[in-house]
């Protein structure tokens, strides 16, 4: 089919509403919205020289519910947050959310598990509806092996 022909019957395509395999179905059944997650990171802070350890803690909800909270190091995954922790913070800022007083996470990152020096940290945050959102990119430097 030569171009001028195809751009011709596209657009009468189009215009008959007949579903040309460019877009998606226009049913609201078939495409659903999902709500991001929301959350903060409060430790470590950006830049941070910890001597040891490193503790990553905040919180984070979802509508949906948070199904868990990653963390990467330099793009690569390193393991899960435990979640469940209290926030009376953030259950004050949300009193709606009734999830918002065990919205807390935290992991500990064992610093001998990592090279000494600069190490981006990524903290991701998934809903149960498979939405995801980045609380934060960190970079921190770790002292490395003691």
């Amino acid at each position: 089919m030569n171009r001028p022909l195809f751009a011709a019957f596209l657009l009468l395509a189009l215009a008959a509403g007949i579903p040309t395999g460019c877009e998606p179905a226009r049913s609201p059944a078939r495409v659903r919205e999902l709500a991001l997650p929301q959350g903060f990171v409060d430790t470590p802070v950006a830049g941070a020289l910890p001597a040891g350890d490193v503790l990553v803690a905040g919180w984070a909800l979802s509508v949906d519910g948070i199904e868990g909270v990653s963390v990467y190091a330099d793009g690569r995954f390193v393991d899960s947050a435990v979640l469940g922790f209290p926030r009376p913070d953030v259950a004050a800022a949300l009193p709606s959310d009734p999830r918002a007083a065990t919205s807390g996470f935290q992991i500990l990152l064992p610093a001998q598990e990592f090279p000494a020096g600069p190490v981006t940290l990524l903290v991701q945050a998934r809903a149960h509806s498979g939405a995801t959102r980045d609380l934060a990119v960190l970079p921190v430097v770790f002292p490395g092996p003691r």
